[in-house]
This record gives C-alpha cells, structure tokens and sequence, in this order.
C-alpha cells in the first residue's frame, strides 16, 4: 500500500494503522527509522510482527493488531461478520 514515498505491507486508515511483516532484512532497524519517522509524523502507528510470529503464533499477532486498533476480540468478530 503505498503512503507518501512508501511502501508499507498492509494499512488500515480508518485507525491509522500500518502492519509491516519483517523478515531478516529488517534485522537492523535503523534502516526504517527514516521511514518509520515519516509514517509517525503523518499520524501513522507502525506494527511490526516478524515472520516467524505470524507462522507460529498468528493467534497472538492478530490480538496484538485488535488490541491496538482498540478493539475487543468481540468487536473484530462483528465487524468481520458484516463486512461478509
């Protein structure tokens, strides 16, 4: 999703959310701090889950990702249940 000059791995703008899934290239992250200042400073909150995380612990990076938005697990069930 492009924001700006960037490129981010998924954004919800109804909460000012940008998800970035990392690898090992993000392994030294001072090379997004630049990025990452751009995205704050447009009112953007960053999360970031390795991809390790997503593959192993899925259950626990989409609760960090409702809980973060504000949301009760409750809540993201209704809202997904409508959006079908």
């Amino acid at each position: 999703v492009p924001i700006g000059p960037y490129i981010v791995d998924f954004a919800c703008s109804t909460h000012q959310m940008i998800v970035e899934v990392d690898g090992s290239q993000h392994a030294e992250p001072e090379l997004d701090q630049a990025r990452d200042a751009f995205l704050a400073s447009s009112g953007w909150t960053i999360l970031r889950f390795w991809n390790d995380d997503i593959l192993h612990d899925i259950d626990n990076v989409c609760l960090h990702i409702v809980t973060a938005a504000g949301l009760t697990a409750s809540d993201a069930k209704t809202h997904l249940e409508a959006r079908r």
